[in-house]
This record gives structure tokens, C-alpha cells and sequence, in this order.
């Protein structure tokens, strides 16, 4: 039975991560730009469209939904100030907070990127150019590929413009004291090297003063000098753009080998550096041998000695002992980043495994776990080959914080194939490892799973209970789950346990959450009070949205106003669109018109989404400005917004228009009782409904005038107006006949 679940896991793996359809958006921040990742499902196309400070990603995935619940934990709102989603396969929206460049590529061909950049600055500079005063008095000549000059005696120095003359001279004839030479073929040589100079691709070698200049020895070359060897020269060095810049496009390409060039594979062949026995045994054996005679250290036994360690996951002892060598090597320099991995410590960006992470071996394994956040074009099958070779207790040490790596960078199948590499090795299941499992189970949709897996985890009171407690408060909260009454309580205890440790800001959010969860809305306002401390700004504002979102679905109006209501006022925290936009709902079906409004207009500088100014509208409409309200939906052609604007035109009294406007939107019903009020009887559109047919019929019978004969006797007379008289009032006892006839259309 084992045996059969074990070659049914694949299959339920692979099942569930094609029925998935929430992509998750990874997030990081960068000194000069935010970086945004999501996973392509199939190499679908996509799309980068830009207006203003909104950009929208658009992915060819009618089922798509993105997942933006971490992205805010990793980066601050410098750049990127909120990301939404209309609804199911609409694009991804960015609001921007600066004129920043926005570009996309995709990265090892499943991997969207998206690069949030500063906008460049303009710089113009000016590179003059010093020449001789005199240039026209220059005589050039070319000789093995070099242009040379010979100045006039004296004149000083000055900026000069290239100029072409218009009535070039003849050869050999003078112009106002200047030598010609070849007449126009040789001054648009001049004009040339004159506009080159400017351009910083012609540099003189020298600068002499003609008056203040040596005289030039006898023993000048006749080559570079034919013409005037008694006088003083200028050389001219020539450059082109392909001289100028391939200096350090050749540094980058030679930067880029380096860094892509892959270590020997016996640098952290780790698994060979111990042996079955046991580890007292091969220490001692090490240690006896650190020193030679006269005190001297064996480097040799130094360097055994901390792969032993290392074999054995010590890295802090591994690392104490290299540091008797007295040098230091490439080889050292690789075992003290191994040491650094196996404690688990910040290695430096740039070290030696910079760029290994597609190398064929073991490289890729230890880079990936040295730079998890440089991991480009990692090579799955050598991480997991390199990984099964690993000993036992170093695969159970370092399998879950792997495959939480993978799984939170989307590569789920290559984190699931390092858990099941974990599992072959032990019967026994950590905490860690549960916690790596739920995270998978979560990314790919499986919540029930990945919730059970968490409350085990938080049961077992380890070091990992306090970041299962986080995931799992936040699982509930996305998913609207019930929440157990005394998770508040257990999320406050380790608030205060870990106030000072990484993850007290997070503990600190989720227990206001779990707060506004069971209806505690009071306390959990009083805890977002608490996250003050500079640097928890993403955590509070994550945690403020959270609270009023729970807030505005769950709560009971008086309460609901009563921590609304003075956010109105004065603002706040930042709210993302989506949500002022639901606040701003509910306060407009409570009757509290300018107050939607105001939260609304909190938020002027990010750019208003269609629904955003529907609202809007609506809001305007229920305050009694009518014009406001057209005013927020010009430009809008969506049948929505198509009512509002005959809506608002009825305000104002002008029903002929707003049938019209919505004979246009296509809504014949309503449009026939605004032209009937408008008096645009002969206008009415056909519809199913014929009672405003008969209205208009009605309605134009009674508008007749009533015509007499001046012929007729005063009693006839009288006797047509009795007539007329109940004719209209029987038709105006059919019009309220028809009127209130019950579902009558508004």
C-alpha cells in the first residue's frame, strides 16, 4: 500500500498543479528598482500597457487570478503603490507612485518579470571643444591612417562651429590671408574633423602654444610631418564610436564569463568528505594532526578537518578552525561560504557562487541555498541529483528551507521532489518539514491540506509554530474561514515572546486580524495601534486593510460607523482601491453620501479605475449634483454609465435627453418612460411592455385642443366642453390605471 501511494504522489502533484489557477506575484526590492515575478502557465503571451502611473499586465489566461497578498510584505510603497484585479482573466493593474519606467521579460521561459524602475534623469552636457583660432589656415595631410594639422604662427584659442563654405575658392588662391590648399574638398575635411571633435571621437594628443613651442628636432619622422618639419605639430588622434565603447562592452562580456564560469565540482563534493564512522572517531583523528613541530599548523589537516565538520552540518566549528590558516585561498573562501549555508547565515550577494546556479553539479545546489534570491536558470535535475547524494541528516537539515525556497519562487514540482528526497531518508516527520509541505499544499490550492498541516505545526510549540501560526491566520482570513476563539490569544503570546526577533512585526499584524476575525474589532484597532516602530509601515498598512476589510463584510453598521466614520475625517492609513471602493458602498446605502465621497477622496493621486468613478457618480447623484455626476463619467461608454448620465439629466429636468441616452445604452424599457415624460411621444422605441405605449396615446389625446364651432348655439357649445370634459377624465383615470398597475418600471 505504501509502495502505491508513493507512485501515485507524482501523478496527484502533477493534477493539481494544472488545475490551478491562481498565480502568485512575488515581490523584491531593489536599490534602483521593484521587481515583481509571476509564474506562466504553458508560455502564455502577455502584454505591458502604460497610461500615465497605471500600467496593466495582461496574460492570455482567461481563468487567471493573481494572487497579491505578499507583495507588500517584502517591499515598501516607493514605487508600486497598489495592484488589482477587476475580476478573473482581467489584467493585472499597477499603481505606480512615480513617472517610473515599467519593462518585462521572461525569465527561464515559465517566469514573467516585471521591473519597476526610477525614471531616468535628462542629462545634457556640453563637450567643447578648444582649436586653434585660425583653423581655416590648417593644412591636413594623410599619411598611414593618421590626420594631422600644422597651426598657424601665432593667434590664441577659441570654440569653433563647423562651417562648410558656400563659394569654395580655387586651388592654390588665398582668401584673406588663409592658405586654401584643395579648396572645398579639403575645408569640408576640416568641417568633418571639426563636428568629429565636438562629438568627443577626435581628442588632440597636445596642446602647444606656437609662440611658446620648441623647435622641433631635426631628426622628425618625414612620414608623420612631410610637409613643415621645422615647425611645432599638433597630433590629432582619430576614434570611433565602435574604438570609444567596446572597451567596456568587452569588461561586461569578460564580467559576465567570470561570473558564469562554474568551480571545480570537488569544491563542494561535501558528501565525500566523512565517512560510516562515527563522528568522534574521524574528528579526533583531525584534530591530533592541526599541529606539526615547533607549533607550526598543518594547513592540510586544517582543511580536512572542517570538511569533516561540514560533512556533518557543523558550520560555526568548521568555520572556527579555518580561521588558523594563515592564507587564505579559493578553496577556503568556498568552505567558509559552505559553513556560512549551514548555520543558515546572509551570505554576500556577490560572492563566489555568483552565477553558478546553472552550473551542471553540486554548484547548483549550494549557490541556490547561498543566493536564494539570484537564483536565474537553476538546473532542476542537478539540485535534485546533487541533493539525493547528500547525507542523510544534511538532507533532513537543509531539505525543508530548500523547498520552501523553490515552492516560493513557483518551481512547486522541484520543491515537492526535494520533500519526497526527505521523506526517503527518515520515518520521522519535523515541524519544518510539515511547514514546507504546507506551503506547497497552499500554492497549489489545496487550503484544506495546507491548514491541517499548519495547526500540527503550531500544536508542536517549536521554533516553527510562531510562522505557522502567521500563515495559517492569514490562510483563514484570505479563504473568509471561521476562526478558533483562542488563536487571538495564542497570536498575542507570541507577539510579546518574539517582540524583538524577524518575525514580531508579522506576529503583531496577524494578531489584530485574528482579532477583527472573531469580531473583536475594538482590540484589533487598539493592536494595529501597537505596530509604531520605524520600519513596520508595509506591516501596518497590510494589517490596517485586513482589519476594515473584515470590518466592512462582517461588522453591524452602528459599528461599522463608528470606526469609519472618523477615518472619513481625516484619512488615515493607506486602503487599496478595492476596498475604499466597498467602504464608500456601504456608507452610500447607509445614507452617508458625503462621507463615501470623502473616503474616496483620499486617494487623488493613484489613477481612478471605471468602477472607482461609477461610484463616484452615484455618489454625486445621491448628493443632488447631477452635473458632478456627468462629469465623472465622460468618456465612459459602458451601459453603467450610460444610466448614470440619464439619471442625471432627469435630475436636471431634461427627460427627452435622457431617453435618448439610454435608447443608446440599449434599454428600451427605461428610456420609454423618460421620453414619455419628456413629451417625445411620437419617439417611444417598441417594447414588450405596452403600457407606455398607451400612455403616449393617451397622453397625446388629451393634449388636443378642444375646437368649437363659433356657429353653434352657447347649449351645443356647452354641451361638446361636457363631453370633452369626461372624455379627459376618462383618459387621465386610464393613465393612473396604467401607472399603478404593481412592477411598473422606474
Amino acid at each position: 500500500m505504501k509502495r502505491f501511494l508513493l507512485l501515485c504522489t507524482p501523478l496527484i502533484i502533477v493534477a493539481a498543479a494544472a488545475s490551478a489557477q491562481s498565480v502568485v506575484v512575488r515581490s523584491g526590492e531593489h536599490e534602483t528598482f521593484t521587481r515583481l515575478v509571476m509564474k506562466l502557465k504553458g508560455g502564455a503571451d502577455w502584454s505591458i500597457r502604460r497610461s500615465n502611473r497605471l500600467a496593466r499586465i495582461d496574460i492570455d489566461q482567461p481563468e487567471i487570478r493573481f494572487n497579491t497578498e505578499e507583495v507588500f510584505q517584502r517591499i515598501p510603497r516607493k514605487r508600486l503603490l497598489g495592484l488589482t484585479q477587476e475580476g478573473k482573466g482581467a489584467p493585472l493593474e499597477l499603481a505606480l507612485n512615480c513617472n517610473c519606467e515599467v519593462e518585462g521579460f521572461v525569465q527561464s521561459g515559465d517566469y514573467l518579470v516585471i521591473d519597476i524602475g526610477d525614471p531616468k534623469p535628462v542629462d545634457f552636457r556640453l563637450h567643447p571643444v578648444v582649436l586653434p583660432s585660425d583653423v581655416g589656415s590648417y593644412r591636413f595631410n594623410l599619411g598611414r591612417g593618421n590626420a594631422q594639422a600644422s597651426p598657424p604662427v601665432g593667434g590664441g584659442r577659441r570654440h569653433v562651429e563647423p562651417t562648410i563654405p558656400s563659394d569654395p575658392t580655387p586651388p592654390g588662391k588665398s582668401r584673406g590671408g588663409v592658405v586654401v590648399g584643395h579648396g572645398l574638398s579639403e575645408q569640408r575635411l576640416l568641417a568633418q574633423i571639426q563636428r568629429a571633435a565636438s562629438q568627443g571621437l577626435l581628442t588632440p594628443v597636445m596642446q602647444l602654444n606656437p609662440r611658446d613651442a620648441d623647435p622641433v628636432p631635426k631628426n622628425t619622422d618625414p612620414v608623420r610631418s612631410p610637409s613643415r618639419p621645422d615647425k611645432p605639430q599638433i597630433n590629432i588622434a582619430t576614434t570611433t564610436v565602435i574604438d570609444r565603447d567596446m572597451p567596456g562592452v568587452a569588461s561586461v562580456i569578460d564580467q559576465f564569463a567570470r561570473q558564469h564560469e562554474c568551480l571545480p565540482s570537488e569544491f563542494v563534493s561535501i558528501s565525500d568528505w566523512g565517512d560510516d564512522r562515527p563522528f568522534a572517531e574521524q574528528v579526533s583523528q583531525h584534530r591530533v594532526q592541526l599541529f606539526e613541530e615547533f607549533d607550526e599548523v598543518n594547513a592540510a589537516a586544517v582543511t580536512t578537518l572542517a570538511k569533516t565538520y561540514l560533512h556533518f552540518g557543523f558550520g560555526p566549528e568548521a568555520r572556527a578552525v579555518l580561521g588558523l590558516l594563515p592564507e587564505r585561498d579559493q578553496k577556503t573562501d568556498v568552505l567558509l561560504v559552505l559553513a556560512d549555508v549551514l548555520d543558515d547565515r546572509r551570505v554576500a550577494p556577490d560572492g563566489l557562487f555568483t552565477g553558478q546556479s546553472g552550473c551542471p553539479s553540486g554548484l547548483a545546489l549550494w549557490s541556490a541555498l547561498a543566493q536564494p534570491d539570484q537564483v536565474e536558470e537553476t538546473d532542476a535535475d542537478a539540485v535534485l541529483q546533487s541533493f539525493s547524494h547528500l547525507p542523510r541528516h544534511l538532507r533532513q537539515q537543509l531539505g525543508p528551507r530548500l523547498s520552501r525556497q523553490f515552492n516560493g519562487l513557483g518551481q512547486h514540482d522541484l520543491a515537492s521532489g526535494i520533500l519526497r528526497a526527505v521523506d526517503r531518508s527518515t520515518d520521522t516527520i519535523g515541524p519544518s518539514h510539515d511547514l514546507a509541505a504546507a506551503e506547497i499544499e497552499t500554492a497549489t490550492g489545496h487550503t484544506e491540506a495546507a491548514v491541517e498541516k499548519m495547526e500540527k505545526v503550531v500544536a508542536t510549540d517549536s521554533e516553527f509554530s510562531p510562522e505557522a501560526l502567521i500563515k495559517l491566520i492569514d490562510a483563514h482570513e484570505a479563504k473568509r474561514r471561521p476562526l478558533r476563539p483562542d488563536m487571538p490569544e495564542l497570536a498575542g503570546a507570541y507577539a510579546a515572546e518574539h517582540r524583538l526577533g524577524e518575525l514580531g512585526t508579522d506576529l503583531l499584524r496577524v494578531h489584530a486580524v485574528s482579532l477583527a476575525m472573531v469580531g473583536r474589532f475594538d482590540e484589533a484597532f487598539q493592536a494595529l495601534a501597537g505596530i509604531s516602530d520605524p520600519g513596520t509601515e508595509v506591516a501596518r498598512d497590510s494589517g490596517t486593510n485586513s482589519v476594515l476589510d473584515l470590518l466592512t463584510d462582517n461588522a453591524d453598521d452602528v459599528t461599522f460607523l463608528t470606526f469609519v466614520l472618523p477615518r472619513a475625517k481625516s484619512g488615515g492609513t493607506a486602503v487599496s482601491a478595492p476596498l475604499d471602493i466597498r467602504i464608500a458602498e456601504r456608507l452610500l446605502a447607509l445614507g452617508f453620501a458625503e462621507q463615501a465621497y470623502a473616503i474616496l477622496d483620499h486617494a487623488k493621486s493613484r489613477p481612478l479605475s471605471e468602477k472607482d468613478r461609477l461610484l463616484r457618480a452615484e455618489i454625486a447623484l445621491a448628493n443632488g449634483l447631477p452635473h458632478r455626476a456627468m462629469i465623472e463619467v465622460l468618456n465612459l461608454t459602458s451601459r453603467e454609465a450610460s444610466e448614470i448620465r440619464a439619471r442625471a439629466m432627469r435630475a436636471n429636468g431634461d427627460f427627452e435627453t435622457a431617453g435618448q441616452v439610454l435608447l443608446e445604452a440599449e434599454r428600451p424599457e427605461i428610456a420609454a418612460r423618460n421620453l414619455w415624460l419628456g413629451d417625445a411621444w411620437d419617439r417611444l422605441p417598441t417594447t414588450e411592455d405596452p403600457r407606455y405605449t398607451r400612455l403616449a396615446e393617451l397622453s397625446a389625446q388629451l393634449a388636443k385642443q378642444i375646437e368649437t364651432d363659433d356657429a353653434s348655439p352657447p347649449l351645443a357649445d356647452a354641451r361638446t366642453l361636457l363631453d370633452d370634459s369626461l372624455s379627459t377624465r376618462s383618459g387621465i383615470d386610464e393613465i393612473l390605471g396604467v401607472l399603478q398597475v404593481p412592477g411598473r418600471l422606474e
